[in-house]
């Protein structure tokens, strides 16, 4: 049995419950009144309480709070008495079972001499008790179990120290061969485990302490916060995952993003806000980011929107952030991504005076990693070069417990140095890309030997002057590579040679300019011919270098078209070439993501698109059928027919679509259907038109 739960085999693993992990919420003594300079502190309340209504329409075993739960510190007596009576006023609307654990905000930093504000101590700690209550605890779910610790203590030598060590031991004890998750305020590192102490780990020796123990008991996740941002390790045998808040940002680590820092510079960037899911399966677990986007309750603004789409009676799946049902855990998409941009870039973060003054720290961005499984990457297309770097490739063998495929590509041919570092390394690879001119020699043996590692091997053939020029394209100095719709002579030819027959794939180049339809008739056809499959590379850019590309209506309907036409289909499969913005250098164009890796319409298009095609049997491929100014595709979602609309991106300027005219030809049975804009997540008014793709269904249909 696999173990990454992201696998499709485990799509038969019963889930068994799901819980909730919070953090970071620094209330405020009142909605109206905070000690924070910044004004984004101020909507900490606001905040907290749309997270309760938003949990409270979930199915929850419980709820984890990983602390900082006021923000006035304990030295603030009457202030921090006063958050904390909000605190339980809030939780008392909580409809699920609940256990918290203390943050630095709650019982004071833990003990560095270099701090603004104080470090933990006795008084303190019985403030903390006093308004609530125990500093660690142990809870059971059946046979699972939840630990929790008071991570400041550590290292301080206070006798309640040692009072915990004591604790946390005999209790591990008694709980050897069980499943065991674990939750600390403080992450015991920020990038790896040899790092020199700062504000946001714990010290080496008692860093070393807590990992020894995660490793002895084989905790099987743990959960930090304090950082107010996302990352991933993978320690040993344990999954950690550091956490943002529900409240704000810390704009120290806007750093990480090239791009100038958000709203308060940095500090309120709302698209990394909210918490997180822990699906519980008999084998493993599904961790899951809901984005609550600064979401208030009688909010404004952009919150306003965010809870408006909220209060709609649509299912999940129709949500800006889409929550799949519990259990139904069916692996990645239909679309592959091209990652071009460091997407593990490591990152000094300069001291800024605020937490940290004397040194640099570093941190990796994760984000790039949290969209591509939000969006139900299928697989990612790398360059050797993140093979052959011990680093990235450390961190890719901990990406596959995210379920992700691994395309390598280089140009040249396959030679015998090359074969022996893909074999070396071949549990990373499952295809490898080779790009060369058509007319070069291709040792045959070579392919076969990789192939007989299990490795698909694929060939893009790179394009000469001549070749653009003979398509009748406008020839740009810029490398070119992959088939084109134009090149079926060329594409039958090569497939009826020895090599293309040796080949698993071949790609066929989709260039923005170019309507999908005859890329995608050229694969259906071959492949039918020849039993070979066309890796569509789909470019977000034009041809020339120097125009930028923003039309996302236009990606959106390409993106959705080339999507669907995959879907249970061998013939085609598809690769995105842009993840995220590339708002500099050649090809400037938007990608699913800004640079902040916040996500753009496109994003949420795709991440609804895989989530629905999870529900429609793969038995046979999507029925196409063009209407007015659209195409459409016909899909069986929940046993009842359904349409997905695709508004032509070259329809006249200005020109919305009408989907209930579409419907009356669609399901023409049908007196009444309900339309749902697939990038904003509601509903079309019967009398409203769109630009976006959209899904026609019954109203009667469910969604889960």
């Amino acid at each position: 049995m696999t173990d990454s739960p992201f696998d499709p085999a485990f799509a038969s693993i019963r889930h068994r419950f799901t819980f909730a992990v919070l953090t970071d919420t620094h209330l405020n003594q009142s909605d109206d009144e905070c000690n924070s300079p910044f004004d984004v502190n101020r909507r900490a309340n606001r905040r907290l309480r749309w997270i309760i209504d938003d949990l409270n329409r979930r199915d929850l075993a419980f709820v984890l709070h990983l602390g900082d739960v006021v923000h006035p510190v304990p030295s603030m007596e009457d202030l921090y008495a006063a958050s904390a009576r909000r605190f339980f006023d809030q939780f008392a609307d909580l409809r699920h079972p609940w256990r918290i654990i203390p943050g630095n905000h709650d019982v004071g930093d833990k003990p560095i001499d270099w701090g603004p504000a104080g470090t933990v101590r006795p008084a303190f700690l019985r403030a903390w008790e006093r308004h609530f209550g125990a500093q660690y605890f142990h809870h059971a779910i059946e046979d699972i179990h939840f630990i929790g610790i008071n991570a400041q203590i550590l290292g301080s030598g206070l006798a309640a120290e040692g009072e915990q060590r004591d604790w946390l031991r005999s209790t591990l004890d008694g709980l050897r061969s069980e499943r065991i998750f674990m939750g600390s305020h403080y992450p015991p590192f920020l990038l790896d485990r040899k790092e020199a102490e700062h504000y946001d780990n714990l010290a080496p020796l008692v860093r070393d302490w807590l990992l020894d123990i995660i490793d002895e008991y084989r905790v099987e996740a743990l959960f930090c916060g304090h950082v107010h941002q996302f990352w991933y390790h993978r320690i040993l045998d344990t999954d950690c995952y550091l956490l943002p808040s529900t409240a704000f940002t810390r704009q120290d680590y806007s750093e990480m993003f090239r791009i100038v820092g958000d709203d308060e510079y940095g500090r309120n960037d709302i698209h990394k806000l909210g918490y997180a899911l822990i699906h519980v399966l008999d084998e493993g677990h599904r961790f899951e980011m809901v984005h609550s986007r600064g979401a208030e309750s009688g909010g404004e603004g952009e919150s306003a929107r965010v809870a408006m789409s909220r209060s709609l009676d649509f299912e999940s799946d129709f949500e800006p952030d889409i929550d799949p049902a519990p259990g139904v855990f069916e692996g990645s998409g239909l679309i592959s991504f091209d990652l071009r941009q460091d997407w593990c870039e490591i990152v000094e973060i300069p001291p800024s005076g605020g937490l940290d003054e004397f040194d640099r720290k570093r941190a990796r961005n994760d984000y790039a990693l949290l969209a591509l499984i939000e969006i139900g990457a299928k697989s990612l297309r790398l360059p050797l070069s993140d093979l052959v770097d011990d680093r990235r490739r450390s961190r890719l063998t901990e990406m596959r417990r995210f379920g992700f495929r691994y395309r390598f590509y280089r140009f040249g041919p396959l030679t015998d140095t090359l074969c022996d570092l893909i074999e070396t390394h071949a549990d990373l690879i499952d295809i490898w890309e080779t790009c060369l001119p058509l007319d070069t020699a291709v040792d045959p043996s070579l392919i076969e030997r990789i192939k007989g590692r299990s490795i698909e091997w694929h060939l893009s053939p790179l394009r000469s002057r001549h070749d653009i020029i003979a398509s009748k394209r406008r020839y740009f100095h810029v490398i070119n590579h992959g088939f084109s719709a134009a090149d079926d002579r060329m594409l039958v030819d090569w497939l009826e040679s020895g090599i293309g027959q040796a080949a698993d794939a071949y790609i066929l180049r989709l260039g923005f300019d170019e309507p999908p339809s005859p890329a995608l008739a050229l694969a259906q056809e071959t492949f039918e011919r020849f039993g070979k499959p066309a890796v569509i590379h789909l470019r977000l850019t034009a041809d020339n270098p120097a125009l930028c590309i923003d039309d996302e209506p236009k990606q959106a309907a390409r993106l959705c078209e080339v999507i669907l036409s995959a879907h249970a289909n061998p013939a085609i499969d598809p690769i995105c070439d842009t993840l995220s913005d590339v708002d500099r250098g050649y090809f400037p164009r938007r990608g699913l993501f800004d640079r902040r890796f916040n996500p753009r319409p496109t994003a949420y298009l795709v991440q609804r698109l895989n989530r629905l095609l999870r529900r429609v049997p793969k038995d046979r491929s999507l029925e196409r059928r063009a209407f007015a100014d659209s195409i459409g595709f016909k899909l069986r979602l929940d046993q009842d027919d359904a349409w997905i609309v695709i508004p032509d991106p070259e329809r006249p300027s200005g020109a919305s679509v009408d989907p209930q005219r579409i419907a009356r030809q669609a399901l023409p049975s049908s007196p009444e259907v309900e339309a749902i804009d697939l990038i904003e997540g509601v509903s079309i008014e019967p009398d409203g038109s769109t630009e976006n793709p959209f899904l026609l269904r019954r109203p009667s249909s469910p969604c889960t």
